[in-house]
Parts: structure tokens; sequence; C-alpha cells
């Protein structure tokens, strides 16, 4: 601790005091030093050592020493966190071990003892992010330590859980479906998470009592317990649970429900008193009308809640962040907005990386407040804590929902959490950076909710529940289905907060990361009946709340087409500019690719809208140069593989079947990858997949090859009348028949050879690269008769 502290000299009062720039460098420098590979043992013993001197702090019950304990297992983490989280697994693994052993033998334990050991045998390596010794000392230490140390701990607990990658690949259908969560018992699997959360939740509650809108001042440790209790629901389901299911102080749902209830009220009256004042008028973000907002003006400020990205169902891992090209698909009119939105992407990218750790240090001030009227001052400050404060509740809610069991999800939609979000929606539509950063907290917890929930799509859909089930036998049921895909649209029975969110995403001027999060909300929509009966087969047939004029307005309110409509439209629009909506394109794309994969409703719309006259403009976007454009594309057209009559089309166009063989035996891409090293001397080539960009490209292009060669089998599968078709197709080359015996020896190449370094992470792609060889021989067999 004085180390850390920076004392390092026997007389320290000598020394001049350290600026906070050298003490954290030295810091800094001394705990890189600690974790390197050469001092690898003096580490795990240094850990090792700081969890004995934890084990007799908590026995001899001096709290206030935990403090330094706390910030140095913070400091690890800040350092290399999936490093120093793999030492305390293995130092827990030992303990317990060691405990059980020790507990057959002739002395007689206490029956506490006894319990305790049985509680860590049990809960074995529960927690994947954090050791269960470090948890349950945790756990005694908080119910009797002064603040300071409860502010160490939560800024622990963020930093070992901020780097904690989710594999999102597990949370699939089948996942949820089996999923039961009257199984889990946290006080035998997790009993001192469940004290944890149980604590964090009660100090919440007892803080936000004391929480005055108009001063600047927040009560102690209030955004601690946010930040820390929305940490752990992120990476632990277990941690969700206990919040939903095992609170003693109360419902969590309904007291989170009530509390967002009371902010969207309070915050939508205060704005409209602002707003009936008479200040100077500017446009609002909204993308259907104009309108007039009464805010001052703020001062250029990025809000610090604008990683709205970070948590989302719909992405395979949690970390996505703003890639500086963003830029490039924002519609900006003037050199100065350029260079605004460019100065904006990179203190986003800054404000993400230390978003936890300056949680506490928000800047309240987000007006310039230059009316000398302190009436109206008082009223923007007291407006702009509300609105702090329903961010603060959104992102607890984006992170208790994100990846949750379907049971959970439903709980927040018999609690009435979707007529709330769509209330609060309109009033997030104004054009100033605290509106911005509320609105993306809104949609991403709207991702989350909607995701393998089909009662809150339901929800979001037609602003209603979904019908109610009966108890029998002791099992829940549902006695009712869903409506049918052709139910009427009109005032009665459709919300317009999904025509909104539509019209949002397509919009030229809508923000990326807005745009971003309205398309992932549609992705999910376009899995469910509902939403597909809502934006695309009845959309037209919705009624607009006031009767239009002429067929113009009746368009303007229709957005002049549907989903399926626009998507096409834009697509189409970059075969002539390919820069031009780079982004949109791709959640265009992956929108037709999850309707192709409703094999009732959404295939049946397809086969409508493409065929017969349609076939080739799709076949054209197999064209169009981007890696991960073309990703998305093929497993479009894999999905309608699967169709017979577009199998059929598939199987007539020669154009199509030469395009997939000249994708799948093309190299260029593979040759991209390779690097030259020097092994033994020798100049070798290699493919290096440390760098989780290159992974990722490669993986991307092995999923590419994976759905090509697919679209084949799916074609030729017990089909002779199909197979000749594809051999006819091939075998219009000068050379004679083309074979995909090539790509087999380059795929077996990589899969035997030691062209590939492989990494620790590589699992996916390993089988990515067997599933890809498997097929390409089975597509060879059938091609070539054996």
């Amino acid at each position: 601790n004085e180390m850390l502290s920076n004392n390092l000299t026997s007389e320290p009062q000598q020394q001049p005091p350290l600026l906070p720039q050298q003490q954290h460098h030295k810091r800094t420098s001394f705990i890189q030093s600690l974790i390197s590979p050469s001092k690898r043992d003096e580490f795990a013993n240094c850990v090792k050592c700081c969890m004995q001197l934890s084990q007799q702090i908590v026995q001899h019950r001096a709290w206030s020493l935990m403090q330094s304990i706390y910030n140095f297992f913070s400091y690890l983490s800040e350092c290399d966190a999936e490093k120093f989280r793999q030492v305390l697994l293995r130092q827990t693994d030992e303990t317990a071990a060691s405990d059980a052993s020790g507990g057959v033998g002739g002395d007689d334990d206490d029956d506490d003892d006894e319990e305790e050991r049985v509680r860590a045998m049990k809960a074995k390596q529960m927690e994947a992010w954090c050791s269960n010794t470090v948890l349950r000392h945790m756990a005694q230490c908080l119910e009797s330590c002064d603040e300071e140390t409860v502010a160490a701990i939560c800024y622990f607990l963020c930093q070992i859980t901020r780097t904690f990658e989710i594999d999102a690949d597990q949370f699939t259908a089948s996942y949820y479906r089996n999923y039961n969560v009257d199984k889990q018992t946290p006080s035998v699997s997790s009993p001192h998470l469940l004290l944890i959360v149980n604590h964090l939740f009660s100090k919440l509650v007892e803080k936000t009592a004391l929480l005055d809108y108009g001063s600047n001042v927040l009560p102690n440790l209030l955004e601690e317990y946010y930040q820390t209790l929305g940490a752990l629901t992120s990476v632990s389901t277990m941690a969700k649970i206990i919040c939903c299911y095992h609170c003693k102080m109360g419902d969590f749902i309904k007291w989170i429900i009530t509390r967002l209830s009371q902010m969207i009220g309070l915050f939508m009256l205060k704005s409209h008193a602002l707003q009936t004042k008479p200040t100077k008028s500017k446009k609002i973000r909204s993308t259907t009308t104009t309108t007039t907002t009464k805010y001052p003006r703020k001062t250029n400020i990025v809000s610090r809640y604008q990683s709205a990205w970070k948590y989302s169902n719909m992405k395979g891992s949690t970390k996505n962040s703003p890639n500086k090209s963003d830029i490039d698909d924002v519609k900006e009119t003037t050199e100065e907005q350029k260079q605004q939105h460019i100065d904006d992407v990179r203190e986003t990218t800054e404000e993400q990386k230390h978003a936890v750790a300056a949680a506490a240090d928000v800047n309240h001030n987000f007006y310039a407040l230059h009316d000398d009227n302190n009436v109206e001052q008082s009223a923007v400050s007291k407006t702009a804590g509300v609105a702090l404060e329903l961010i603060r509740i959104l992102d607890l809610l984006q992170h208790v929902l994100y990846l949750a069991p379907t049971e959970i999800k439903n709980k927040f939609v018999s609690h009435g959490l979707a007529p709330l979000l769509m209330k609060l929606y309109p009033a997030t539509l104004h054009h100033d950076e605290l509106c911005h950063a509320l609105h993306d907290a809104l949609l991403t917890v709207c991702v989350n909710f909607v995701s393998h929930c089909n009662a809150a799509k339901y929800a979001l859909c037609y602003a209603e529940g979904e019908p109610k089930s009966r108890v029998i036998g002791g099992a829940t049921t549902t006695t009712t289905v869903t409506p049918p895909p052709l139910r009427p649209l009109n005032a009665a029975n459709v919300h317009e907060f999904m025509t909104l969110i539509f019209k949002e995403a397509f919009h030229s001027k809508t923000q990326l990361s807005s745009c971003k999060l309205c398309f992932e909300i549609l992705e999910s929509m376009m899995m469910s009946s509902d939403g597909i009966n809502v934006l695309i087969t009845n959309y037209h047939k919705s009624k607009p709340k006031h009767k239009p004029k002429n067929q113009q307005q009746l368009l303007q309110h229709n957005g002049g087409g549907h989903l399926l409509d626009k998507c096409v439209e834009l697509i189409n629009a970059i075969k002539t500019r390919p820069q031009k909506y780079k982004h949109r394109k791709i959640f265009c794309m992956k929108l037709l690719r999850n309707l192709a994969m409703q094999s009732s409703i959404g295939c049946t719309i397809l086969i409508k809208y493409f065929l017969p006259k349609r076939v080739h403009d799709i076949i054209e976007w197999l064209f169009i140069d981007d890696a991960q454009f073309l990703n998305v594309c093929c497993e479009f057209f894999r999905n309608l593989s699967f169709v017979m009559e577009f199998k059929i089309v598939f199987a007539d166009n020669a154009l199509l079947l030469k395009r997939i063989f000249e994708m799948l035996m093309d190299n260029t891409c593979e040759q991209t990858f390779v690097t030259y090293k020097q092994i033994d001397f020798q100049r070798t080539a290699v493919i290096d997949l440390s760098d989780e960009n290159t992974r990722n490209e490669f993986q991307t292009m092995l999923e590419t090859k994976v759905s090509l060669i697919m679209i084949y089998w799916n074609i030729a599968y017990k089909k002779s009348e199909f197979v000749a078709k594809i051999r006819q197709a091939l075998g219009n080359g000068d050379i004679g028949l083309m074979t995909l015996e090539p790509l087999i020896q380059r795929m077996d190449h990589l899969k035997t050879d030691s062209l590939v370094e492989w990494t620790e992470h590589c699992n996916h792609i390993k089988i990515l690269l067997n599933s890809l060889l498997d097929r390409c021989k089975h597509v060879h067999k059938l091609l070539v008769g054996l």
C-alpha cells in the first residue's frame, strides 16, 4: 500500500509531494512490472498474500484496512483484469480443496465452519467473473465498513466486470427455452452474491430517497450504487435472478418500474413547462415533424452515457465501440458540422474507456444558463437533474435485461414497462446532447427488452399485453395463441411507437448511434410475426390520427413504403455510390436475413415480393465490394435456399451459380492474412490471429464461404435434376467442369499444417473451418457424381 501511495522512501516527510500525474505514473509502472510475464510467480504469491491478509482483516473485523486491499485489486484489474481474475480463481480452487480435505479430521469444527465449507464446494467457480473468496470477504465487509471502503469495493467490482467477455453465442433460443429460473437457489449456490446484491439495492433505495433534483450535489455514493449494481447484473445471470426474485427489502421490479414512472412524469411535466416559455426556438430531432423546443442552448459537452452500444443482445460480444469511420455515414451539410461530429466521436471513445472510473464525476451542468431569471435557471437545472436520474435508471434497466432469462423479461412486461418506454420516447426527440443521451439509453433498453421475448415484442407492437395465461395442474400454460398475421391495424390496437422507430431508423439525418439501436430493435421484430405484421404486412393499412387531405399526405404518414421497400431501395441506391450508407446497408441486409428466417410469414412475403421479376436485383447484391455486407448477404441467400420456390429459381440461374463459385474459389482475402516470419532461420508464411481485428476478419471470411457452400448443398441435396443444372452452369468455362478441389486443398492446408497460429480465442474459427471443409467435400462428391 505504501508503494501504491508512492511513499517509497523511509523518510517521506523530506520528499516533495508528488503531483497526481506523477503518482499515477509511478503506480502504473509498479503494477505493470508486477504483472509482467517474467514475474509470474511473484505476482501469484503477491495475490495470495493479499488474500491471506484480507482473511485476517475479516476475522479481526478491521474493516478500515480493507480499503487498501480493494484499491490494490482495482489497480490490478485496471491493468490486466483477465490475468488477475485467473489468479484469483486459482486461489479459490486451492482454498476450496484444502477446506474440503481439512473437514474430514479428528477435530470438531463449528457448525458454521462446516456449512461454509459445504457452500464453498457447492459454489466452486459458480461466478466466472470473480473469486468466491473475494465475494465472501466483500459480503462480510459491506455490512460494517464505512462509505470510503464501500466506494473502494464498488470501484473494484466495476473494474473486474468491465472487461469480462461474455460468450453471447451460448444464449440461443434453445437456451432460453430450457432455462428455468425457479430451479435456481442463490442461497446455496451464490450466498455471498446474494448478500452483496441485497446490500447494494437497499442502499440504492435509501440514497434515491435523499435525491434533490435542483442541486448539482448527489447523495454520497448514489451513482456508485447504480453503476455497481448494473455491472453485477450485466455479467451474472444469478445477480439478475437475485434482483428480481430474492430481494429482502422488497420487489425490485416494482420499485424500479415505479421509480421510472415517477421520473418520466416529472421529466415530461418540467419539459412542458419550459417549452411554454417564450424563448428562442430551434428544431427538434424528430424524424417526422418539426416543432420548437424552449431549452436554453447547452455548451458543448459530450454525455458520459453515450456508450449505449456496449450491452446489446443483438451482437456476439459486449465489446462494441464507435469507429472513426462511422462519420462517413452521417450526412453533413457544412464543414463545421463535420468537424464537430469528428470531435464528438473522439471524445465518446475516450469516455467509453473511462466510463466506470469517472462515473462519480458526471457533470450535471448540461445547460449553459445565460438567463438572469433565477426561477428559470432553477427549472432548467431541475429538469436536467430529472433527466440524469432517468438515464441512471435506464442504464440499470438495460444491464438487468441484457441476456436475461425470458421469465424475468415477462415480469417486466406484466409490470407495465412497455407503456412507460413508449410514453417517454417522444419526449427524447429534442435535438440537444442531454435528450440524445436519454434517447440512446431508452433505445438500448428496448433492444435488450425485446430480444428473445415474444411478450415484449407484442407489447411494443400493439401497446397491450399478450393474452393472459391460466394455471392448470400447477403449470402455467397459455390458452390462446398470438394474433393472426393479418390482424387489421387501426388506432385502437396499434401504437405509433414501432412506426416512429422505423422512420427514425431510415431517416438520413438520424445520428449513427441512434440509427444502429433502432435497426437492432427492428431486427428483433423481424423474428416475430407481430413485428412483421405491423411493419410490412399491414403497414399501409394503419390509419393516421387525422384524415389526410391528399395522397401525398397519406404517403408521408406511411413513410412512402413499408420496411421491405425501404431496405431494398436503400441497398439498390449504393450500387452507384458504394461508400454511401456504408453502415445502413449492412443494417438493412440483416433485416432481410432475419425476415428470411421466418419460414411461414416471412418467406411468404419474400416470395411474393421478389419472385419472379426481382431475382436479378438481389443477385447483383453479391457483386458489391464489401466483406461485411457480403457476409450478411450470403446468409440471406442461404436462408432463401431452404425455401423450395427460391431453390427452383436459384437452380435455373446460371449467373448466380457462377458467382457463388467465384466467391468460394477466390483466395484474395486469404492472402491478406498471410505474414512472413523467421522460423528456424527460414522465412515462413503464417497467419497470425493474435490480433482481434485480424481474427474477426478471418472469421467473417470463413462464415461467408460456409454460407455459400450451404447454398449449393441446399440446392443439390436429394435433387438430381438440380445437380445437373449446377454442373451445366459450372461446365461452361474454357477449362471444362469447375471443381472445388483447390478450395478443399487450401482449407485442409490451414487445418493440418502450422500455417495458422491458433490462440485461445480461436475455438469458433476452428469450428467454422472444420464445417467448411466437411461441406466442401460433400458438395464436391455430389458435383463429380461420386
